[in-house]
């Protein structure tokens, strides 16, 4: 499962072409956005109700439908912060607006899946 944060979310209602092959190769059901990304879309459509992404965000908002951030998920999320921590990942886990060999560095990496997913099996093992 693919939890996508607000930044990839926004990404593929302007339909970047790289996060919809990525999402295009997964499964219903793979990916999903929280409650936290739904609100932050939501309060975009609010402050901007009538640009031309608006009707694409609602459209998007339609048709997923959001994962509970509750006290349990926010519990597990710092389990696996903490465990990228004491590897020397956690930064991973923050946005990065910064650029790097000209290209924006962005959390959601191949380097950065590889690690959630790996530390977060391992959160959730044990």
């Amino acid at each position: 499962m693919y939890l996508l944060d607000t930044d990839i979310a926004i990404f593929a209602i302007r339909g970047n072409k790289t996060v919809l092959q990525r999402l295009g190769n997964l499964l219903s059901g793979q990916w999903a956005i929280s409650t936290i990304t739904a609100f932050e879309i939501q309060k975009g459509l609010e402050a901007h109700p009538n640009t031309r992404s608006s009707a694409k965000a609602q459209l998007f908002l339609a048709n997923v439908e959001p994962l509970m951030f509750d006290a349990g998920a926010a519990a597990q999320a710092a389990k696996v912060f903490h465990a990228l921590k004491q590897m020397g990942r956690h930064r991973r886990c923050l946005p990065r607006h910064g650029r790097r060999r000209g290209k924006n560095r962005h959390p959601n990496s191949r380097v950065y899946d590889r690690h959630v997913r790996e530390v977060g099996k391992a959160v959730l093992d044990a």
